[in-house]
């Protein structure tokens, strides 16, 4: 089982500003570029995989927080359009 480490780097603030690559990311893309939401999510999607990856999340288990996540999304959307 995976134990996520708090204090990756030793120091808390190298920590905070690493976890918040990808929310600059999304709002950068979004915001600054101007890019339309798919093409974000698609960047995104693979800096996450990547921060994630150099947090040390194995990539099973990686992938299945994903896949739940991308079904919890679609199930919310789809609740509301249908």
């Amino acid at each position: 089982m995976f134990t996520q480490p708090l204090n990756l780097f030793g120091n808390l603030v190298i920590t905070m500003l690493v976890a918040l690559v990808p929310i600059i990311v999304v709002l950068g893309l979004l915001a600054g570029l101007r890019l339309s939401a798919w093409i974000n999510a698609i960047i995104s999607s693979i800096i996450i995989f990547l921060v994630a990856l150099l947090w040390g999340v194995p990539g099973d288990n990686l992938f299945h927080a994903y896949v739940y996540g991308l079904a919890t999304g679609f199930w919310a959307i789809d609740w509301i359009v249908i």
